[in-house]
């Protein structure tokens, strides 16, 4: 049963928390803004700052979807009927600016990348535990790689190496000469 198969609420309803929505979120933000204090000086005990993080990103998220309704309310007003030609590109448009906002604030706020968690995965598979797992997705470190970045060669490494000094014999010469 996806999110298709729920009806939207009636139109009474929706449009009665277009109206609200703002204003709970005002009211929200009041409430949390103690919370927030609150876990602010608790870094000093909790070094990750769950709290204020959670607390910050909850009400940030909100505000996002308020300016989303907002902006919704500007594109309603420029064409009430939907007769406009790029309705539906600017609908399009307000909502992956969204998305995209949601997402800058779940990785700054939280550490939420998509595409770290799944190399995180593929880094797992190869047999590390789950933490250094995403510790090495962090990195950047690729899952074909892992064994090599933790248990390194200098075999691996001499090739990196010969092209970091082949300018090498050219800088001492430099550096001879300018000592003279």
């Amino acid at each position: 049963m996806g999110a298709r198969a729920v009806p939207p609420p009636p139109l009474f309803v929706r449009r009665f928390l277009h109206v609200v929505w703002p204003v709970v979120g005002v009211v929200v933000t009041a409430l949390a803004l103690p919370v927030i204090v609150l876990g602010a000086f608790l870094v000093i005990v909790d070094r990750r700052a769950r709290l204020f993080r959670a607390a910050t990103l909850a009400v940030i998220l909100m505000w996002v979807d308020i300016r989303m309704l907002l902006t919704c309310w500007v594109l309603w007003a420029k064409s009430p009927d939907g007769s406009s030609p790029t309705w539906r590109e600017d609908h399009e448009r307000l909502f992956s600016q969204a998305l995209d906002s949601l997402m800058y604030y779940a990785r700054r706020w939280v550490g939420l990348d998509p595409e770290q968690e799944r190399m995180a995965e593929a880094i797992a598979q190869t047999g590390q535990p789950p933490a250094l797992a995403r510790h090495l997705a962090r990195r950047g470190v690729a899952p074909e790689d892992a064994a090599t970045f933790l248990a390194p060669k200098l075999r691996d490494l001499l090739p990196q190496l010969r092209e970091a000094l082949k300018d090498l014999p050219a800088a001492i010469r430099y550096l001879a000469s300018k000592a003279k």
